[in-house]
Parts: C-alpha cells; sequence; structure tokens
C-alpha cells in the first residue's frame, strides 16, 4: 500500500443548468426567475435596483444590468439580487437605456438607448463601463430592445409594435415585420433569445389586456404568440446562455503503489450526456461510467483521456501522465523454519539501501538488528512462532509472507553442556571425535566464526561415535552444529589448535 495518498482536483466549474429559464426585474425592484413557457410560474429571488431598462448575461453568465435611476452598469446575482456597481454609463442626449445583448459568438456586449425618436447602438466593456458609438438614428421611433440569436444575428423592437434585424457593425436596421397584436408604446420592453430552445422571447405591456405580457416572436415574420403574464412594469429579460460543454475531471489519488484502485469523478461542464474514459496502463482500459474506479497493476506513468458528449456537440481532455503507480517492495524472509527451544537464529531478506524494514515475530524476541534486513531472534517455548517482515521504500510498503515456525524441544540431542562433553579432544589439531550413543543424528556441520559451513558430515545408520577431520581448517573457534532426524539442532563450540 502507498503510505501517502495525494488527492488532487484538477478542474472543478459551478454550472447552471437552466432550460427555458429568463430573468425579469420590474420597475419596482422585484426581482424573479421565470418558467418561460409558464412565465406565472416564478420564483421572487428579492428586491433589487429599481427602473432597471437593460439587462443580459455574459457568455460566462454573470448578469449585468443598467439601472435608470442613476444609469449604473450593475452585476446582478441572480441567487440573492445583491447588485455590485461597475460605473455610470450616461447615455446620447436626451436618450435613456433600452436594451443590452450579448454577441454569442464573440462575447461582445451591445446597448442600446433611445429618447423615443433617434437611437443609438454601442458596444460595452463591462470591466471598465467604456461604450463605443456604432450608429444613430437608424430607423423611426426608438429602438427598445435588443437580442442575437445563436448565430450572432441582432433583432431590435422598435416603437410602436415594428420588428427588425440589426447589421451589429453599423447600426442599420431591416424590417422584418409587424407584431400581430399591439403592445406599448412605452420604452420598457424585453427581448431576448433562448438558445437551447431558439426561440425569440419578448416583455411588453398588452394595451388590450392592460397586463404585462411574455410573447414569442417569429424571426421570419415578426409576428408574436402569447406565452402568458409575468406582472407589472415587467421591462427587461434576460435568459441565461447554456454551460460549454467542457471535459473535466478529478481523481481521488495520482500517485498510488501497484495494485490500488483510483476513484475518478467527472466535473465536466455543459450538460454531457455519455462519457468516454481511456485509461492507459489501467484496469478497466476504457469506460463509458460517468464515475468509474479504475485499478493499475504496474509501476509507470500514464496518461487518462476523458471525452463527453451532449446533443449539441463532444469535449474532450488529455491528462498526459496523469498517475503515476509505484512498484511494490517484494520482501522474502530466508532462515530456518524449526527451531530448538532457547535457540539463536538468523532470519534476512534482500537488503535495500533506501528501504527500511520491521520485523513482527511471534514465540520468540528479536536481539539483535531490529530495524535492519536482517535479524536474530531468541526462540522461547515449544510451539508455533512465526516471523514476518514489512518492507517500506519511499513510496510504497508491502509485507512478506509469514514464515510459520515450528520451536521444536530438541529432546533427541542433549544439551549444550552434555554435548559439549561428547567431543573431544577440545582443543584439537587434526580431528575431534563425537560421541552419537543414544543420539538420532543425522548431520553435523562446522561453522567458522563468520557463520559459513566449512564442513558437513552426513550421519548414516545408527553410529556410536564419528569422527570429523579439522585438519585443514586454520585455527580458531569453532561451532560444532548437530541436527536430528526431526530438524532439532543443537551446538557447542571447539577450538582448532595449530
Amino acid at each position: 500500500m502507498k503510505k501517502a495518498s495525494v488527492i488532487l482536483f484538477f478542474v472543478f466549474q459551478s454550472v447552471w443548468l437552466l432550460a427555458q429559464v429568463g430573468f425579469t426585474p420590474n420597475a419596482f425592484g422585484e426581482f424573479y426567475k421565470r418558467d418561460l413557457t409558464n412565465p406565472t410560474n416564478a420564483t421572487f429571488i428579492g428586491t433589487t435596483l429599481n427602473q432597471i431598462g437593460a439587462s443580459d448575461f455574459n457568455k460566462e453568465g454573470v448578469l449585468f444590468v443598467i439601472s435608470g435611476i442613476d444609469n449604473g452598469l450593475y452585476i446582478l446575482d441572480t441567487t440573492n439580487a445583491s447588485s455590485t456597481l461597475v460605473a455610470t454609463l450616461p447615455p446620447t442626449g436626451s436618450e435613456f437605456w433600452t436594451g443590452m445583448a450579448c454577441d454569442p459568438t464573440d462575447g461582445t456586449m451591445y446597448v442600446c438607448s433611445t429618447d423615443g425618436n433617434n437611437s443609438s447602438l454601442l458596444t460595452l466593456n463591462t470591466e471598465t463601463g467604456e461604450t463605443t458609438l456604432i450608429g444613430t438614428g437608424a430607423v423611426e421611433d426608438g429602438l427598445v430592445g435588443i437580442a442575437f440569436d445563436n448565430t450572432g444575428q441582432m433583432y431590435g423592437i422598435y416603437l410602436v409594435r415594428k420588428f427588425y434585424s440589426i447589421d451589429k457593425t453599423t447600426g442599420q436596421a431591416t424590417y422584418i415585420g409587424d407584431f400581430n397584436t399591439a403592445v406599448s408604446g412605452l420604452p420598457h420592453h424585453g427581448l431576448d433569445f433562448d438558445p437551447q430552445t431558439e426561440t425569440m422571447y419578448m416583455t411588453s405591456y398588452n394595451v388590450f389586456t392592460f397586463d404585462n405580457e411574455l410573447w414569442t416572436i417569429d424571426l421570419s415574420t415578426g409576428a408574436n404568440t402569447l406565452v402568458g403574464s409575468v406582472g407589472i412594469w415587467t421591462g427587461t429579460l434576460a435568459v441565461r446562455p447554456p454551460a460549454v460543454l467542457i471535459a473535466a475531471f478529478s481523481a481521488d489519488a495520482t500517485e498510488i503503489c501497484a495494485g490500488e484502485s483510483i476513484a475518478f469523478m467527472d466535473e465536466s461542464t455543459g450538460n454531457p450526456e455519455s462519457w468516454l474514459w481511456t485509461f492507459e496502463g489501467g484496469e478497466p482500459a476504457s469506460s463509458t461510467e460517468q464515475n468509474p474506479v479504475v485499478s493499475y497493476n504496474s509501476e509507470g506513468t500514464y496518461d487518462v483521456t476523458l471525452e463527453v458528449t451532449n446533443g449539441s456537440g463532444s469535449n474532450n481532455l488529455i491528462m498526459t501522465d496523469f498517475i503515476t503507480v509505484f512498484s511494490l517492495p517484494a520482501p522474502a524472509v530466508q532462515g530456518p523454519d524449526t527451531v530448538c527451544t532457547g535457540h539463536t537464529e538468523t532470519y534476512f531478506t534482500d537488503d535495500i539501501a533506501e528501504n527500511s524494514y520491521q520485523w513482527e515475530v511471534t514465540g520468540g524476541d528479536i536481539i539483535n538488528g531490529a530495524g535492519t534486513s536482517e535479524i536474530m531472534v531468541q526462540w522461547g517455548m515449544t510451539g508455533d512462532g512465526s516471523v514476518v517482515v514489512t518492507e517500506t521504500s519511499p513510496n510504497c510498503e508491502a509485507a512478506s509472507e509469514v514464515v510459520e515456525v515450528f520451536i521444536d524441544p530438541c529432546t533427541l540431542v542433549d544439551d549444550h553442556i552434555v554435548f559439549q562433553q561428547r567431543l573431544s579432544p577440545n582443543p584439537a589439531s587434526s580431528e575431534i571425535r563425537v560421541n552419537l550413543k543414544g543420539l538420532d543424528v543425522i548431520n553435523i556441520d562446522v561453522i567458522n566464526s563468520s557463520g559459513q559451513i566449512v564442513l558437513q558430515m552426513e550421519i548414516t545408520g545408527n553410529e556410536s561415535q564419528t569422527v570429523i577431520d579439522i585438519s585443514a581448517l586454520k585455527p580458531g573457534v569453532y561451532m560444532l552444529q548437530a541436527s536430528s532426524k526431526r530438524g532439532a539442532i543443537d551446538q557447542c563450540k571447539f577450538v582448532k589448535s595449530k
């Protein structure tokens, strides 16, 4: 397992998932969110600025408005109706602001103003409030509302009941048609386009019903169709643009150890309807789930790709070398699995300089080497014991298989003192004799001071004595180790003289 997990959220972007919803402040500062298919179905958001005569969302979904009270350009919070002043916009001459529209093709914001006879069309820098005049007096009467369709074509409402297309580069207007139901000559109309349903909506006052109403407009003829009432003095309408389809995701970890898994979470915007993930080095290698879980079994760095689609298109994100998988240590304990009560044995695993080692022993005590790759264990009472080591690298850790150890009383071999007495002479220069009478010894090893076996002798039959030739050994202290058929081991020291 990995010692520490890193959680990375690559991209997170909050989105409004609004379809056929418009925002309508009235002249008295009451701010509503309305269902454009049934405008009487409205949610009151809060009280805000009075006499808002122009409004629209920019491409990022921020709502800008202009208040007729102070000609101030504000950002209006659609969650609580609070407003933030950006700048003050004095209109041309005696004109007043009547419309605002964002071009969906490039994000340019446009505003219009009128005094009932002449009209002005301008671009607006929403960061500074600076305006640039495009044209004035394109047609008779006043321009009281502007909006764009999805292609970037501008349309406008003119007093009293005329509908035009407008050249956004010159301000020149082309007549489309009259509304087929009379609307008010008052300056406060609302006009905006729902890009998801491709419907042009208008709010205005019906001179026959004495009601403020929501209408749809046929872009080819100008004919208007009633949708429903929107309440008193609703002078502007803003429809939030759809969220842009952008593939994005997060993961609960980007660095893991081989054999571990990662949970991926889709964070895409724009209402994706399907997902196609590709996981280099992962299992599974691909997935169509929105939030898949993937395991990685081999060391390496791997790419992750997400492609999202909806009814309008697709978008993909490739994160190169996004996942790093570290190899696991592979410790393997080496040492005897049958030992004698009270004896000391050595256990070890391969030593890697940058790694650390944690041993666990049952049935005995570690008397030397704790924290290293090699330990000495003094075994305790007869029974079952075990040895296991956990190796930790800079990134991962893993445990070895458990070595099960049988702790034998070793009664088939005399204790050290008795066995020591069975060896003679001691010291010896050329040979030593070992009395095996009554012992079930099958193997004798001679071990030097470095722990190396320098002589081995296999005992066959029921020999009562064996002679060991030590003439070739260098002078020094040696250990004589005897093993029984049951694996029990006893040891004693002897000295090789010159």
